[in-house]
């Protein structure tokens, strides 16, 4: 299969692939979608962008294929559960609210757009949206009366519903009791899906969750791709691909969807220092060694010319050292006892899951398994704190105390993150 057949392959359905709103449904390779947008009257504003991460959202388990997805999201006075799946190549949304407020019940914005610039027209007849594109008709129902709303910012046609019971949104008439039903039996497959990987399927769902809603079709290049995350797309031109970051995006995603991807291996190697013990960086200025020691160095291990007692000799002196990357939470982009470390700020002293999982890699391939599962178990619990507080899986981490919030310059939502599960994961298949 070359490039251009997997692209059409890859570029049908529905699915959230509108990189700025999460609960925009399209449907390719026609771009029709349903957009969802919410009108709350505390201080009548209207949230027409969702983002995992920077709104209160709370994902729930969901397919890559979009086939089944949950979102919780807090707004004001409203918690809206917000639930899908695809019938039939039917799109079904169902939104129960589970809080409204004390002011006047929040409102439904439900609009027809046609993205990306492709061919077709949306339409409203009759009091009802749709489309007409690639050769098909769109229609949106609903199963709650509309109401006359204004002010809604909406640049297409749009029908709005009051959020004071459980709606459905579809393209095919769809009740309440239907679309629960329908999602159940959705949910019950993914969750048997997720469950395959035993003590880790916790751990896999937070991987597979924030990798799949990190999914979106770029329209610069008719293709579907995993940035490093949506909220990085919108301010950086419509697409942000990284080289690591893909290739990491690319080995998660290799568990399940083979398709998206595509493995990579890293490899380096520095010189060892026998009164250190360990493979330091050269300054090629002057040839000096620098004990300024980060996880890096622990990726000499992919060298097949380490021998038994280095090998030994990093784990102990340096990997287990709670001076340098041992503790409650590991490991630190940085030795705990370098000056630069109490900065706790992005590669100064935080734990990246890039640099565990290649760390991880290193010992795999040098036969530590001790080390691997010790790094395993780390990895997994420092991504499960926050995953079960807030959702959140996170670009990096305190060193001291494992969470990812509280500073700027860590994504709450970003797909390598994942890779602390994927380390789990690995290891518990590893023979």
């Amino acid at each position: 299969m070359n490039y251009t057949e997997l692209k059409k392959q890859t570029n049908v359905g529905w699915n959230t692939w509108n990189v700025s709103n999460v609960l925009s449904y399209s449907h390719l390779p026609e771009g029709f979608t349903i957009n969802l947008c919410i009108k709350e009257y505390a201080d009548n504003r209207v949230l027409r962008e969702s983002m995992v991460g920077r709104q209160n959202m709370f994902p729930g388990v969901r397919s890559y294929d979009g086939s089944c997805t949950q979102m919780n999201l807090k707004y004001k006075g409203l918690e809206l559960d917000v639930r899908t799946v695809v019938d039939d190549d039917e799109q079904i949304i169902l939104l129960p609210p589970l809080k409204t407020g004390n002011y006047r019940k929040p409102t439904l914005i439900i609009e027809a757009c046609l993205l990306w610039g492709k061919e077709g027209n949306v339409f409203k007849k009759n009091g009802r949206i749709g489309g007409e594109c690639g050769g098909r008709t769109f229609t949106v129902h609903t199963t709650a009366p509309t109401v006359e709303a204004h002010h809604t910012y909406s640049l297409s046609p749009y029908i709005a519903v009051t959020l004071d019971a459980p709606v459905v949104v579809s393209t095919r008439p769809c009740s309440v009791a239907e679309a629960e039903a329908l999602y159940a039996e959705a949910q019950a497959k993914l969750n048997r899906e997720n469950a395959a990987f035993g003590v880790h399927a916790e751990a896999y769902s937070a991987m597979k969750t924030c990798l799949a809603w990190d999914t979106i079709y770029e329209c610069e290049h008719d293709r579907i791709c995993s940035p490093v995350c949506r909220y990085w797309c919108l301010t950086s031109g419509g697409y942000v691909l990284f080289d690591w970051d893909t290739y990491f995006a690319a080995l998660m995603a290799s568990l399940e969807n083979r398709e998206l991807a595509l493995l990579n291996a890293i490899a380096l190697t520095t010189l060892w220092d026998e009164d250190f013990g360990l493979f330091l960086n050269k300054d090629l200025r002057d040839g000096s060694l620098s004990r300024r020691i980060s996880p890096t160095h622990f990726y000499a291990l992919n060298a097949d010319c380490v021998t038994e007692t280095q090998k030994r000799r990093m784990m102990d002196e340096h990997f287990y050292n709670p001076e340098e990357f041992w503790g409650e939470f590991i490991m630190p982009t940085i030795a705990r006892n370098d000056p630069a470390y109490p900065d706790q700020d992005y590669w100064r002293g935080r734990i990246w899951a890039p640099t565990n999982f290649l760390a991880y890699a290193a010992m795999k391939y040098a036969g530590l398994k001790q080390e691997c599962g010790d790094l395993a178990k780390k990895s997994e619990e420092l991504l499960l704190k926050e995953w079960r507080l807030h959702g959140h899986v996170h670009e990096n981490y305190s060193g001291d105390d494992g969470m990812g919030c509280g500073v700027p310059n860590s994504d709450p939502f970003y797909h390598w993150g994942g890779l602390l599960a994927y380390i789990a994961i690995d290891n518990e298949n590893s023979d």
